[in-house]
């Protein structure tokens, strides 16, 4: 894809016409590792060099997007090292997936889309609401599975009944994706796109992505984050506060997306990267509740 863009040519063309090549993703990480290309001199002949561009930029995406998760936990009251410990477990989940790929682009995006939303439900600042609407559009522009974060930040505004949020968000959503349409049509390749990045993903149905998930082999690494969605989920909604009852529609949906979704045949285990992120953010969050209830009793008892 950006070597397609470094020589001039369209970036989503007619796959059933030569040279009969699909380009699955959203077009911003092709348009980002280009740009960078350029930059540095690569050119669109220097595989090897596109090669290790592309791997370099997707270890410094992961990297902020751990950051960002660092971030994320500090914002919603979590202590300094357990926060540490969740951005250096999210950087673990990674699959071979983010090591050069649009996934890199889109988790960073996805977790910036979070933590402006954060920090929207704790100030109420309505110019960080639409920075989260901006960041999510981005999102979608990386992968088109960052609708995954617009419908969580929308069904969380609704099953709060903020309905001057909701109203904002969403109008903020429709301009912003009526724009990037816009600017898709002017380059001529609307067809194409749609060709490329939806019927492009049509490989049919296989449960593969369960079956290796399921194999006890690989979950018993992934059974302690399930394990967590279900008790976190109970207690958000049973003694949580807002913040906790995000968190768990957060990763309920994402783990469900992600579970549907890898029904897709070719499917592997990045699709459930969202929901095993959010699991780690939310159990970092009760952790950092039980030690205020134990410093607490302490103080109290003595």
């Amino acid at each position: 894809g950006a070597q397609k863009l470094l020589l001039g040519r369209p970036l989503y063309e007619d796959p059933e016409l030569p040279p009969f090549d699909v380009m699955q993703y959203a077009p911003a990480h092709y348009a980002m590792l280009a740009g960078l290309a350029r930059l540095m001199g690569v050119g669109p002949e220097d595989s090897y060099g596109l090669f290790k561009l592309s791997r370099s930029l997707a270890l410094l995406l992961n990297l902020l997007t751990c950051a960002f998760v660092f971030s994320l936990c500090r914002a919603i009251g979590c202590q300094a090292w357990p926060s540490m410990a969740v951005a250096a477990l999210t950087f673990t989940l990674y699959t071979e997936h983010f090591y050069g790929r649009g996934d890199a682009l889109y988790a960073l995006l996805f977790a910036g889309s979070l933590l402006a939303y954060a920090r929207w439900m704790l100030s109420g600042d309505a110019r960080v609401l639409l920075l989260a609407a901006l960041l999510s559009v981005c999102c979608v522009a990386a992968k088109q599975t960052g609708a995954l974060v617009m419908g969580i930040m929308l069904l969380d505004l609704l099953m709060n009944r903020a309905w001057r949020g909701a109203r904002l968000f969403a109008a903020a959503l429709v301009v912003l994706l009526c724009m990037g349409w816009l600017l898709l049509i002017s380059t001529g390749s609307a067809t194409c796109f749609f060709k490329n990045t939806v019927q492009g993903l049509a490989n049919g149905i296989s449960p593969s992505m369960h079956r290796e998930l399921f194999d006890l082999v690989t979950y018993k690494y992934y059974a302690p984050f399930h394990l967590a969605v279900v008790f976190l989920l109970v207690r958000a909604f049973r003694s949580g506060d807002r913040v906790d009852r995000f968190l768990a529609v957060a990763m309920v949906l994402a783990l469900a997306f992600g579970l549907l979704t890898g029904l897709k045949s070719g499917s592997n285990l990045n699709y459930l990267f969202e929901a095993h992120m959010l699991a780690a953010i939310a159990a970092a969050r009760w952790l950092a509740g039980m030690i205020l209830v134990v410093c607490e009793h302490f103080r109290y008892k003595y």
